[in-house]
């Protein structure tokens, strides 16, 4: 819920120790003891999940730390939140993943992304879903009709209407019947 203050013209409270200032119809955060962490530039603002909050200027998007630095450019058209360190990341209808130094781990290449889960982030190109590492390398041809998080190190693909188990190795071991 946002509150109009005599210092600011909103206050959005953001839980996590932060919440989003507006003046002018800019906005940026204060922390828990009411001092500014950055400067009030910013179009739009998200909550601080896993210490880096969304923004936004004009229509391209990025992160900020929680001490207000950019993390990364603001030059994404699409991006969502962190998730187990990595944050996915989307530049012309495409997507890929940063890390928490804002870094590309892999090329902004894939169709659609999944979060990352055990280490893994699903992909996908062309309908077809695969996986990648924390470093950004595919471990796995990006071939399978369907496929889910990896949980306890193995993950259920599905090709040709078969449900199998791989491996963190991108090894399939056996069908599932």
């Amino acid at each position: 819920m946002a509150i109009q203050t005599s210092k600011y013209d909103y206050v959005v409270n953001c839980c996590n120790g932060f919440a989003a200032i507006c003046t002018d119809n800019k906005w940026g955060f204060i922390n828990e003891n009411g001092e500014k962490i950055c400067e009030i530039k910013y179009d739009d603002v998200g909550f601080f999940w896993e210490g880096f909050a969304t923004v936004r200027a004009g229509d391209k998007h990025g992160f900020v730390d929680e001490n207000g630095k950019e993390i990364c450019k603001i030059k994404y058209d699409n991006l969502r939140r962190f998730h187990n360190g990595f944050a996915a990341v989307c530049a012309d209808d495409k997507w890929g993943f940063i890390n928490e130094n804002g870094e590309e781990i892999c090329e902004i290449k894939y169709d659609d992304v999944g979060h990352f889960c055990e280490g893994f982030a699903l992909v996908c190109v062309n309908y077809k879903w695969g996986f990648i590492n924390e470093n950004g390398k595919e471990i796995c041809e990006i071939k399978y009709d369907d496929v889910r998080n990896f949980v306890n190190s193995f993950a259920d693909v599905r090709v040709d209407g078969v449900w199998y188990r791989m491996n963190t190795a991108g090894k399939l071991l056996d069908n599932l019947k």
